[in-house]
């Protein structure tokens, strides 16, 4: 799995990652739709299971588009496919709202029999929640990778590490439960995972988008820098740069720039390290970049909210009586039990950089 994630990124660049997510999402819905299915009703309802395809496709197309569509306006597909895109994608939203239109139409046509009413209406509720939860809240990640692929990869590499170190500390640790929902969750855990959390995005983020700590560039492997490129440039299209070997060239921007940290813009660590003496030593060997700075800010949130979803999670699972959300992954469950705060990271990467690192 790590190998494989590590060349959608490196190899295959925003395509092999939008593959990485659609997959994804495909597997998480089909989870929780299998949860939900009653199978003596879905048998009395021959061809009900249809609407479960279809709604995820009419979300899908309507999301999917939304992240897409000012990156696939930019292409012209005349020469690949004979003819343009152009109408399809201007009027996209029209022909989402119509094929959702035609899905209420043909739900309101499938109750047939009231003694199954509650379970269509039931099922109706529930796959919208599902696709709200997976498919809108997953497809931000979608957007977040046109502003480089770093700003998918780094919130995914917080969740794994407070998920990790939660559970190492809350084992070696822990005493005083959290939640219970979660029996097991305690709060030297909680505290434990936020306290690595935000040591592994000051380093994790400095080492995505610095040349200085590229080891492939560093012990003179490739002559260029290899990992920030990748990582923090804008891509010039969809497919533009995909399936290169060779990193993608940009202007490296202020916000991955660092600066020594005895400089004016930190008033703060210059006036602690005169305290202690550590003024000079400051000035030498210490300096920070902005993204680090949003870094904590992201690690704040993969600790302090991105965990209630998994909480959720839980409580879900508690209510319909289930261990697992599936048996994807031997001894850790399913995809969503995998994914369930990535789904909500990745809607706070978006509006956070949307409203506050752009």
């Amino acid at each position: 799995m790590t190998i494989y994630a590590l060349t959608m990124f490196f190899c295959t660049r925003q395509i092999g990652c939008m593959a990485t997510l659609f997959l994804i999402q495909i597997v998480c819905y089909y989870e929780l739709v299998k949860l939900g299915c009653n199978e003596k009703y879905e048998k009395q309802l021959p061809g009900f299971r249809r609407f479960y395809y279809y709604w995820f496709f009419t979300f899908a197309f309507w999301s999917w588009g939304w992240a897409l569509k000012p990156h696939l306006m930019k292409a012209s597909f005349t020469d690949v496919f004979g003819y343009s895109l152009q109408p399809l994608l201007e009027n996209f939203e029209i022909i989402s709202y119509s094929l959702y239109v035609v899905g209420i139409v043909a739900f309101v046509f499938s109750l047939d029999d009231k003694e199954l009413f509650q379970y269509q209406f039931k099922q109706f509720g529930y796959c919208h929640c599902a696709l709200l939860l997976i498919v809108v809240q997953g497809t931000f990640n979608v957007a977040n990778l046109f502003n480089g692929i770093m700003w998918v990869l780094f919130p995914m590499s917080l969740i794994v590490c407070n998920d990790c170190f939660a559970y190492i500390f809350g084992f070696t640790l822990g005493k005083t439960p959290l939640i219970k929902l979660s029996p097991k969750k305690t709060w030297e855990g909680f505290i434990g995972g936020a306290a690595a959390t935000i040591v592994h995005a000051i380093l994790f983020s400095r080492f995505l988008s610095d040349p200085l700590y590229d080891p492939l560039y560093q012990s003179g492997l490739v002559s260029t820098p290899f990992i920030q490129p990748i990582m923090t440039c804008e891509p010039r299209g969809v497919f533009v740069e995909s399936f290169s070997f060779q990193p993608p060239s940009c202007e490296m921007q202020a916000l991955y720039i660092p600066k020594q940290v005895c400089k004016e813009d930190f008033p703060l660590a210059n006036s602690l390290a005169s305290i202690v003496g550590l003024h000079d030593v400051l000035c030498q060997y210490v300096s920070w970049s902005p993204v680090q700075t949003h870094g904590l800010a992201y690690a704040l949130f993969a600790s302090l909210v991105a965990p209630f979803a998994g909480f959720f999670a839980s409580g879900f699972k508690r209510a319909i009586n289930a261990k697992d959300f599936g048996s994807l992954f031997p001894g850790h469950g399913g995809m969503m039990d995998r994914f369930d705060c990535h789904m909500l990271m990745a809607s706070f990467g978006y509006f956070y950089f949307t409203y506050v690192v752009s």
